[in-house]
């Protein structure tokens, strides 16, 4: 009966503080997040540089990282409290905290460098979530940002964890957008103001279909003839599309262009 006694006990008065410790936790933490989101939407400097997509990337960005950063401290402090309230005396796990904290500091620079490199990161603007880079050799889509590590998912589907600190070469694909590129070789006894005239036509169809104009930036035009000889024609034919559909779109270009073609009895070939 005297186990049961100190359990009612301990739960009507350590016990329950606990809970009250952890409820309130989690409704500060609910409560900040949505403070730190609503923070960054109203004062964070504008990019007037960047369209509103962009805009909006970065402000999710900054605002996953400071979330983050505030979570990690304020759920340390709440853990100390529980562990007080256990009846454990915190005061020489700090201390061993401190001392463990300075021999880890020896080796550490590493992590030191890829939180600097975080924050100039975040600070600069370089890329944000959603945005397609190639980071150190990887091509693909920013999916996480935070001021240890940059998520990558590539074309193929594998996700990549590159440490902000080890970032030697990055390019921000979003930045100009996806490049529509494909080389057309026609014979050369085919009408060229006849051919310019179906690249434009197949282009402005992409520009005006429901299912791909929202991806079409720039309608893919032919720019430039890149040489000839006896038997061929060889035309160069450019456009500008969401980076994150540039293959899709490129792929139905070429395709809608091959069908047009034909249709018209030009012999041709289509490639990128």
């Amino acid at each position: 009966m005297t186990f049961f006694t100190t359990i009612g006990s301990w739960l009507s008065t350590s016990g329950l503080r606990i809970c009250l410790i952890l409820l309130g936790a989690y409704a500060l933490d609910a409560a900040i997040r949505v403070s730190i989101e609503q923070l960054v939407r109203r004062f964070a400097k504008p990019d007037f540089a960047a369209s509103a997509e962009g805009e909006e990337k970065r402000k999710v960005t900054l605002a996953r990282v400071l979330n983050r950063t505030f979570a990690t401290i304020f759920y340390g402090a709440v853990a100390m409290m529980i562990l007080g309230e256990l009846g454990l005396n915190i005061a020489p796990l700090l201390a061993g905290a401190g001392i463990v904290g300075v021999a880890i500091g020896f080796g550490s620079q590493q992590l030191v460098r890829d939180y600097i490199s975080g924050l100039f990161i975040i600070l600069e603007n370089r890329y944000r979530v959603g945005d397609a880079v190639m980071m150190n050799g990887v091509t693909g889509i920013v999916e996480d940002v935070t001021l240890r590590m940059t998520r990558i998912r590539d074309v193929d589907g594998a996700l990549h964890y590159i440490q902000n600190g080890s970032i030697t070469t990055c390019a921000n694909l979003s930045t100009e957008g996806g490049r529509i590129h494909a080389t057309l070789k026609v014979s050369a006894k085919a009408n060229l103001d006849r051919v310019r005239s179906i690249v434009q036509e197949v282009g402005q169809s992409l520009a005006s279909d429901e299912a791909t104009k929202t991806s079409v930036r720039r309608p893919p035009t032919v720019v430039r003839v890149d040489g000839f000889d006896a038997d061929w024609v060889t035309l160069r034919i450019s456009g500008d599309a969401d980076v994150r559909k540039q293959l899709e779109i490129t792929s139905e270009f070429i395709l809608r262009l091959k069908k047009a073609l034909d249709a018209e009895g030009i012999v041709a070939s289509v490639g990128r």
